[in-house]
């Protein structure tokens, strides 16, 4: 899969956009399972975009609390002149949960951080004439090198509740998962 999103990139790279038309915006995104997402394009003719963006998921409960984050880069090839684009892009994502058990005075926190390989398809309508343009795209996730980092009170690293952690935490560090935007409003200037 990374093979192909960088034989991918280098083959955009090489294409040359049709006119030099170039505009700068911002987006705001909604989604599953980032439900929270923002960024700035930058579009390259009519046939390139360029997209910076972070994506968030918080969920918490009475004891509990999962915060998971990317950022990211994409080129976006709209090979059409249109508003159909694939794109391949890089980024790294972080995961942080964290439990604690009052009545146990015990408490943990695992942190994952992850590079990843983007593979987007998606649609941008408007973007041709600036301004308000309206989008949905699908992004396949491949992260890699997943690290992990425990810290605790009430367990040690010879606990099983530690390793079966640490063990989930590497597992997410190398699973791949797909992102779907169904609502991705922006505005180029």
């Amino acid at each position: 899969m990374k093979k192909l999103v960088l034989s991918l990139m280098a083959v955009i790279l090489f294409l040359p956009p049709k006119t030099a038309k170039a505009d700068l915006g911002f987006n705001l995104g909604m989604g599953i399972p980032f439900v929270s997402q923002f960024g700035v394009d930058l579009t390259m003719g009519d046939n390139f975009t360029l997209s910076v963006g972070h994506n968030n998921l918080n969920l918490s409960s009475d004891a509990a609390e999962v915060d998971l984050s990317m950022q990211n880069i994409i080129l976006n090839w709209h090979p059409f002149s249109g508003v159909f684009y694939v794109g391949g892009g890089v980024g790294k994502e972080t995961l942080t949960a964290k439990a604690e058990d009052k009545a146990l005075n015990a408490s943990a926190e695992a942190e994952v951080t992850a590079n990843v390989a983007l593979a987007r398809v998606g649609w941008m309508w408007g973007k041709m004439n600036s301004g308000f343009w309206f989008g949905m795209d699908i992004t396949y996730i491949s992260p890699s090198g997943g690290d992990v980092k425990i810290k605790t009170t009430g367990f040690t690293a010879t606990d099983q509740e530690y390793q079966d952690v640490k063990d989930a935490g590497e597992a997410f560090g190398e699973t791949a998962y797909t992102n779907f935007t169904f609502a991705r409003f922006g505005w180029l200037f």
